[in-house]
């Protein structure tokens, strides 16, 4: 891997190199800090490349699938890893990796894009504007996919299953030509790419000095991570009725975002 990592990635290898990292990720075992750094950056390299060249709609979907495989491959990797200061710009670029990605799925596919694996969730779709209000969900009995549904209520009733509702009134912000609007979810269901450093013995105040110091503290999130993204959209002042709703099971209290990509 280290050998390769300064390979430059063209239209001739990008299918292959993208199946070689999800093999390689495969054997998580196998991968320290500097691989993952390594990793990261070639992936980062792929998705940029496939953003920015007019590539066929069936070599961006199989590239893809390669990636987001080894994204979700990396996250079997030990916890541990990405608790170190350095990995925490990984941990940002593996989720801009993420976003770069469904952009450019976005781009080029007319079809909508579905990934599920032990990780991660991903559904990048094409949305008939007359769908919303639009509802999209897992878990329940659909738990290893993302699932819509269009002028329903919000399922979270339901056990176990997390959801985001995009209201009716998103439409204005959309241009009024397109008819098919682009959504793309994704539910990461490991934290580990949101922990932040841990704190180390020496953040313990000493006994002789108790009253000017104060421990370091560390915010760990443990639970699912829910993000729904709108490309094209400039969504402002949604009516309180109408907002956008996340909604996590009863048990978990989950992080969410939405994105607009104008």
């Amino acid at each position: 891997m280290k050998n390769n990592k300064h390979e430059t990635i063209t239209e001739d290898n990008l299918a292959i190199v993208s199946v070689e990292l999800k093999i390689l990720t495969g054997d998580s075992n196998r991968l320290d800090e500097e691989d993952l750094q390594s990793v990261t950056d070639k992936l980062s390299s792929i998705v940029g490349f496939a953003l920015d060249q007019n590539l066929t709609e069936e070599t961006v979907v199989q590239v893809s699938q390669s990636v987001i495989g080894a994204v979700d491959n990396i996250l079997n990797i030990l916890e541990s890893t990405f608790e170190t200061p350095s990995s925490q710009q990984v941990s940002k670029d593996i989720l801009a990796t993420i976003s770069t990605l469904t952009e450019a799925i976005q781009k080029a596919s007319t079809n909508n894009f579905t990934y599920s694996g032990s990780n991660l969730v991903l559904a990048v779709v094409k949305v008939d504007r007359r769908k919303f209000p639009l509802t999209a969900a897992t878990g329940g009995a659909m738990d290893d996919v993302i699932y819509f549904l269009a002028n329903e209520g919000s399922p979270s009733n339901a056990a176990g299953v997390t959801s985001v509702s995009l209201p009716e009134a998103i439409l204005p912000s959309v241009s009024s030509t397109n008819q098919v609007i682009s959504v793309s979810v994704f539910l990461l269901n490991s934290p580990k790419l949101f922990q932040g450093n841990r704190p180390s013995s020496s953040s313990t105040p000493s006994s002789g000095d108790k009253q000017n110091q104060q421990p370091k503290t560390t915010s760990v999130v443990a639970s699912p991570i829910l993000t729904v993204t709108i490309e094209e959209t400039d969504i402002k002042d949604l009516p309180d009725n109408e907002s956008i709703v996340f909604a996590f099971p009863v048990n978990q209290v989950g992080l969410w975002s939405h994105d607009i990509h104008s």
